[in-house]
């Protein structure tokens, strides 16, 4: 059986949003369990997320190698 992100099939993590959500909060979480993800959305070749802490709030693109990377 193959995986679902099977790349030479031309489907990757990448192209899964909830999949790719649930791996940043989880590694997120492990380095600061303060920090939340206020909202994503995807562009061509890569994702940004708004995460905040305490009232502040910063924005953070990550790209489709690094995604797949992980």
């Amino acid at each position: 059986m193959s995986s679902p992100f099977d790349r030479f099939k031309g489907i990757t993590i990448f192209d899964d949003k909830g999949e790719v959500k649930r791996m940043a909060e989880k590694v997120i979480q492990e380095i600061d369990p303060d920090v939340m993800i206020d909202s994503m959305r995807k562009l061509d070749f890569s994702y940004v997320f708004i995460l905040s802490k305490k009232g502040k709030s910063k924005e953070i693109e990550l790209g489709r190698p690094q995604i797949e990377a992980s």
